[in-house]
């Protein structure tokens, strides 16, 4: 199974683009949105500063920045000109790519619940992909794309640019989880042998009768190294995990429906819908009823 294709799908990935222009001169621009954002260079060069730090990165064509949650931050042409804002109105792309000028290509991904933050809070604040350190092979088809759509004003811009949007954020992430050793969260796990087995069994099983020995037994670790190897690294024991994800299916359920409660209730391994709804409001904080209306 593909787990994060699955963990995505489940989580209702959508993207919009916010800002898509071309700045020229000496220019300076501030940013600061909620939720998850990226911008990629689509040409030319620039500096990213992020607030409150005196970290300084220079971006050039086909690099991409991603920013898991919420940080403040700024774009501007020159490494020293980041401290302030300049005024300075960005050119839209009707006469084309002016010569000497960056452009920026920025989104928001969306999702629709919460569940998503357990797979971003071990996340860097800002993932820098550089188009040539292994990534050109995907960034430059979408570069060339770009061009194409700014040469024309096309029908369906708007649809092809929102796709693009959810292209770039999954393949931020793939290069990230390729490139990046991580310890801890659903991440390190995705690219843990072991476990990696436990939650495939979970995903695609998620209403069987699973207990730490069944799964343990399943991936050919001993009960006790499985249940500790699982907690260091998801923070959480295995049955807790197959609770959490047993709700982000019945919210989606609910969500959609087209199923009772109880129905739900079943599907997710509950025999009962007062004990099914006291597990979903102890994961997401509301109760089932909620999310129907």
């Amino acid at each position: 199974m593909d787990l994060l294709s699955d963990l995505l799908s489940t989580f209702r990935l959508s993207a919009s683009i916010f800002h898509n222009a071309q700045y020229y001169g000496d220019w300076s621009i501030h940013q600061e949105y909620k939720g998850i954002t990226f911008h990629m260079i689509s040409h030319g060069k620039c500096w990213l500063h992020i607030d409150n730090s005196s970290q300084h990165i220079k971006a050039s064509t086909g690099d991409i920045l991603l920013f898991p949650r919420e940080v403040a931050h700024s774009f501007s042409k020159t490494k020293e000109s980041g401290s302030e804002t300049i005024d300075v109105c960005p050119l839209d792309y009707s006469s084309g790519v002016k010569k000497g000028s960056t452009g920026l290509f920025c989104g928001h991904m969306y999702f629709d619940h919460s569940g998503i933050e357990p797979l971003l809070k071990n996340l860097p604040e800002v993932i820098i992909l550089r188009r040539h350190k292994g990534n050109d092979q995907w960034i430059k088809p979408l570069l060339v794309i770009l061009e194409n759509e700014h040469q024309r004003d096309n029908s369906g811009q708007k649809i092809v640019f929102d796709k693009l949007a959810e292209i770039i954020f999954v393949q931020s992430i793939r290069a990230y989880i390729a490139d990046n050793d991580q310890d801890v969260g659903i991440i390190a796990a995705l690219s843990d042998t072991k476990l990696s087995k436990a939650l495939t069994l979970i995903h695609e099983q998620p209403s069987t009768k699973w207990t730490v020995d069944s799964l343990a037994s399943n991936i050919g670790m001993s009960r006790s190294n499985f249940a500790e190897h699982f907690k260091r690294v998801l923070n959480q024991s295995p049955i807790k995990y197959l609770e959490w994800w047993r709700m982000q299916l019945a919210w989606n359920a609910l969500a959609d429906k087209k199923e009772t409660i109880i129905e739900v209730a079943l599907v997710s391994g509950y025999s009962s819908e007062a004990a099914f709804s006291k597990a979903f409001k102890r994961v997401h904080g509301v109760n089932p009823g909620q999310v129907r209306r």
